[in-house]
């Protein structure tokens, strides 16, 4: 007897009311082994399926495909069980269960809902009173932006090191490749040896490390073990693409050729893994299999690779793009920028809608508009986009995406909502979270774009959003590494070189080239072709001179023109230490 499954949505609880019943709602990750067995050994027994199909209304709901209903619901893993109320509001769960375990909590909560629904009612305004009295308060905080923040989440960073192994804490092990990109960038700026040891020892750890698939390139989604030897098995886009940023900007950073090596295999690994069969994009992930990556590679090529789940996310396809873009530029593989095109194109034809923003996923058709995630890595994608090819279409894309936030999604009092008003808006979705993590990220896409329009207003947005964060950003230690990236970019604006040329000139495309090729941290390269972009010309007060010219950091008192694409380089370092061009 199997389960009968719903959707998340208004009728699901529509049903669920005039039934009174609750709601059984099953949050799992389709790479997930836990969640696998969850189903096959516990929901499949008949008498836990009777039981949720006679006495609740059973939801199940794939964590990547309904992120904001997993941030929401989510009950400290996957498989997460929770049991709601018809109104989706939580009555209890859990995330491990025998048959005997699960039988015994939905029998008692199937009882006491039929026999005490007015006690459950009145616990549940309690909680939702003191959820809306917190949420009040947050709002109306507005913190200074001092270089204190990023000391703080540096010395978080350097506090949780592990010095033997790399990577941070001493139990399980996750790659936190935004805590590595941000002590890769206070390196650059401070030089601080400590800072190069976590780098260093992390990422050759991790490649030494079963964590690290040497036969096929990529890296697994974490280690149960504090020394990377004993990961779970499942390879997660979203890991991957971290991961390539990091290996590629230590590469650049330590010059150690076998991180590049591990960058090339990362690559390899997308291209020949999680490439789509059948879209020019990139799936979400590949199953957990311990046997198959077990073996050697000329075994593997006999057996079938796990499981894929082809479903296109558009926030981690973005951050591929992203990826890609660097890998081009670090490695000199055209290949990595035709993906990265190719991706993105793919992006904006078939999730993207002018004026609406971007939509979640795509299996067929597009789903779930406006989750700020997908819109803050789309945009960035966008500006790298922009500043990779000289291509102004992804800038104007971009702007239309932030303009969109600031009407759909901006909160009175700073900061951005992760949801729209209308997604599917019961229970926890009528409340809209503000997280510091996809705040951070929106706050550097919007200093970039005021950095690359020179519009005011996207620099007072970013300042304002990063000032609702401002008091509470160190409860969250290194996890904040990403808002602590935005508040250094706000406070010490980047290298800029603006390139003023045709962007189809063998000079402009090699100043281009030049400029991608270094590590600066947050540096910026823009083309502005003096016939199609007269208005950024003008925005800048630059001359369009008869040869394609670099303008470094045009808009400070220390501008440097360049028009030698050898010097380029040269002089943007300089302008980063301050010194003479």
């Amino acid at each position: 007897m199997p389960v009968e499954w719903r959707e998340w949505g208004e009728e699901t609880f529509d049903e669920a009311r005039r039934l009174e019943r609750p709601v059984f709602l099953l949050l799992v990750a389709s790479w997930c082994r836990f969640s696998k067995r969850l189903e096959r050994d516990v929901l499949s027994n008949d008498a836990i399926a009777d039981l949720l199909n006679r006495r609740f209304v059973p939801v199940r709901v794939d964590k990547d495909r309904r992120p904001e209903v997993n941030d929401r619901y989510n009950m400290g893993g996957w498989p997460s069980v929770c049991i709601l109320t018809s109104d989706a509001e939580i009555i209890t769960g859990g995330t491990s269960f025998s048959v005997d375990e699960l039988k015994d909590l939905v029998e008692r909560v199937a009882r006491y809902y039929a026999e005490r629904r007015d006690v459950i009612a009145t616990a549940v305004q309690e909680m939702l009173k003191r959820e809306e009295d917190a949420d009040r308060a947050r709002a109306t905080r507005s913190g200074e932006l001092t270089d204190a923040i990023v000391g703080k989440v540096e010395a978080a960073i350097l506090d949780s090191f592990d010095e033997t192994f790399g990577g941070f804490g001493e139990g399980q092990k996750f790659p936190h490749w935004e805590s590595i990109d941000f002590a890769t960038l206070r390196y650059v700026e401070t030089r601080d040896e400590r800072l190069q040891r976590v780098i260093d020892r992390t990422l050759t750890k991790m490649a030494e490390a079963p964590i690290h698939d040497a036969e096929e390139g990529g890296f697994f989604r974490y280690s149960t073990t504090r020394d990377w030897r004993s990961p779970h098995t499942e390879k997660l886009l979203e890991t991957n693409v971290g991961l390539l940023r990091n290996y590629l900007e230590a590469y650049q950073t330590l010059e150690r050729p076998g991180f590049r090596s591990v960058a090339e295999r990362i690559v390899r690994f997308l291209r020949e893994d999680l490439r789509h069969p059948e879209v020019p994009a990139f799936g979400g992930s590949r199953d957990s299999d311990d046997d198959y990556y077990a073996r050697p590679l000329a075994e593997r090529r006999e057996r079938d690779k796990p499981a894929a789940d082809w479903t296109v996310y558009v926030n981690w396809n973005a951050a591929a793009v992203s990826a890609l873009y660097k890998a081009a530029a670090v490695l000199d593989d055209d290949s990595c920028a035709e993906m990265a095109e190719e991706t993105l194109t793919f992006l904006l034809e078939e999730c993207y809608d002018q004026g609406r923003g971007f939509y979640h996923y795509h299996d067929g058709g597009r789903h779930i508009l406006g989750l700020l995630t997908d819109q803050a890595y789309a945009t960035r994608a966008l500006l790298h986009a922009a500043q990779f090819t000289g291509d102004r279409r992804f800038l104007d894309v971009a702007e239309d995406v932030l303009q969109i936030l600031v009407s759909k999604q901006k909160g009175s009092h700073g900061g951005f909502y992760d949801i729209r008003v209308g997604n599917d808006a019961v229970g926890g979705l009528r409340r809209r979270n503000q997280s510091i993590l996809e705040n951070g990220l929106i706050a550097e896409v919007f200093l970039r774009a005021h950095h690359l329009t020179q519009k005011a207003e996207y620099l007072e947005t970013a300042e304002r959003t990063l000032r609702l964060f401002a008091e509470d950003y160190h409860l969250y230690g290194y996890f904040t590494a990403g808002y602590a990236r935005a508040v250094d970019l706000y406070l010490h604006p980047p290298v800029h070189a603006v390139i003023v040329g045709d962007r189809a000139h063998a000079t402009t495309q090699a100043m281009v080239r030049a400029a991608a090729e270094i590590y600066i941290p947050s540096k910026l390269v823009q083309v502005i072709d003096p016939v199609a972009d007269e208005d950024l010309l003008a925005a800048f007060e630059l001359p369009a001179g008869a040869a394609p010219t670099a303008y470094v950091d045009a808009r400070t008192a220390h501008v440097a023109s360049v028009t030698d694409p050898a010097e380029l380089a040269r002089v943007m370092r300089a302008q980063r230490r301050g010194e003479s061009a």
